[in-house]
Formats: structure tokens, sequence, C-alpha cells
């Protein structure tokens, strides 16, 4: 039996992924959590098989909670199954210690045999999204996206503008000072070359990122 710990941010979400997995004779779903934080948590107490986390979670998102787990256990296995196409996080993903890497927009059997895959220590990737993964992590001379050239701490200060929290709060979620969030917000519109706060929100509504 493979002991999953699910964590996703919306009850109705990880209750419908979890009733899914649960269908499967080899697959059982023994613990949930409803952020990242609480992932982290939740696995140091129960070491799952393999760990499936969502990516835009509060307190702590995917790609923390994926590098905090690895940095406490390098053999974890983790996968990420978000709403995010491959493009934008997939190889974040991979390069903070997921084995793979799904959208909810797949099946259910394919859902199946990614949780196989990575619990069995393999890796895996969606057939519509490897081509893009591996040519961003096999051509280093790649003309990246500007989304592609911000880092991880960039990406989730701009998903958090785009979905309206303020300046103060961003900085508690991050554990970041205000100025260093305004100085994050600076580099932002840089990056993209965007004037305003309000552009760089249309950017990430554009973008997929809210």
């Amino acid at each position: 039996m493979i002991n999953v710990l699910l964590a996703d941010d919306h009850e109705l979400v990880r209750e419908g992924i979890k009733q899914l997995l649960n269908g499967a004779k080899d697959i059982d779903v023994i613990v949930e959590a409803s952020n990242g934080a609480e992932a982290v948590s939740k696995y140091r107490q129960f070491h799952t098989d393999i760990v499936i986390l969502d990516i835009s979670m509060p307190v702590l998102d995917g790609l923390e909670a994926a590098k905090q787990i690895m940095a406490e256990d390098p053999k974890a296995k983790i996968l990420i199954l978000t709403v995010h196409p491959e493009e934008q996080y997939a190889v974040r993903a991979l390069k903070a210690g997921a084995r793979g890497y799904i959208t909810k927009g797949t099946t259910a059997k394919e859902l199946y045999r990614a949780v196989r895959m990575v619990a069995h220590g393999q890796r895996y990737l969606s057939e519509g999204g490897q081509p893009s993964i591996l040519t961003q992590l096999l051509d280093p001379k790649i003309s990246l996206s500007p989304v592609q050239r911000l880092s991880d701490r960039e990406l989730q200060v701009l998903r958090l503008i785009a979905e309206g929290v303020k300046t103060s709060e961003i900085a508690r979620t991050l554990r970041l000072n205000t100025k260093t969030v305004e100085t994050y917000r600076t580099r932002l519109m840089n990056k993209l070359d965007l004037k305003t706060n309000a552009a760089l929100v249309l950017f990430a509504q554009r973008n997929g990122f809210v």
C-alpha cells in the first residue's frame, strides 16, 4: 500500500483528490494538510511513502514546502499536483526536489500512474509537458521567458501581489520585512518591464498565476 500525504489549501478540491486516490486499491491518503507549513510538519510526523503538494498554498507554497521536506529527508518522494502548466513551474519544482509534476486537468489513470512511479523512486512528467521541461533542463542557452527569469521568491511575491495581499501580510507570510517586499516588487517591475502595480497584477492574471 502506498501511503500518501496530500496537501492542498482548498478543502473541496482536497476531498475530491482524496476520494479519487483512495479509489485505487494500492493507494491510501492517510494524512492531509491545508498549507505548506502544515505539510512539512505532517511529513515530519508521518514520513509517508509520497507527498502530493499543490503549489499555490498559504504560509508556505508547494516549492518552499518541497525544499524544506527534502532538506530534512533527501529520500522523500514528492509529486506536485497543480493547476499551473508545466512551463511555469515544473523545472522549479524538479530543482526543489520533486520527482514528478502533473496538472489537475489530468485523468485518474495518469494520476495513479504518477503516484505509483514517484512512490517507487521514479520520475514522472506528463507527455504533454515533457518537451518544454526537457528543453529548459537540457539547453542552458535557451532564451528564457520573462517569467522563467524570475527567482522563486520573486514569483512568490508576484503571485501574492496579484491576489491582492497587502505588503505587510506578504512580509509576514514570507517572513520578510516590508522593505524587502518592496524591493522585490521593484525588481519584478524592472524584470518584466512594467510601470505600475496594476500592470503587475494584470500580467500575473494573463499568465495564469491567479
